[in-house]
């Protein structure tokens, strides 16, 4: 009786197991990556000698769950990998000046 018991428990805990990693791919097949691009370059050649350029990249997961956002212009490149409200990847090279992705991303228009 106990060792049913027992294979009982064990049953239900892969039984969740299971279930979980099957919610998490239907998530991830079903809520798409969203992505966006922008890049932007001066056509003539200024006389001081060098082109202005810029790039930023976007990608966002569960409505900005998951967030990633590159930016990167004559000055640099800064990047930022950021679940929810925590950032779990950054590019600290500024030092103590607010970095160019996060103006671009608070100043960027909210999609719905």
């Amino acid at each position: 009786m106990i060792v049913l018991t027992v294979l009982k428990w064990i049953g239900l805990c892969l039984l969740f197991l299971l279930l979980l990693i099957l919610f998490l791919l239907l998530l991830l097949l079903f809520l798409p990556f969203r992505y966006e691009i922008t890049a932007e370059r001066d056509r003539e050649l200024p006389e001081g000698g060098e082109r202005r350029y810029l790039l930023e990249l976007r990608v966002g997961w569960m409505q900005r769950l998951l967030s990633f956002v590159f930016h990167m212009d004559n000055a640099g490149s800064v990047y930022r990998l950021r679940l929810a409200f925590l950032t779990l990847l950054s590019d600290e090279e500024r030092g103590g000046e607010p970095d160019a992705a996060e103006t671009a991303e608070r100043n960027a228009p909210e999609e719905l």
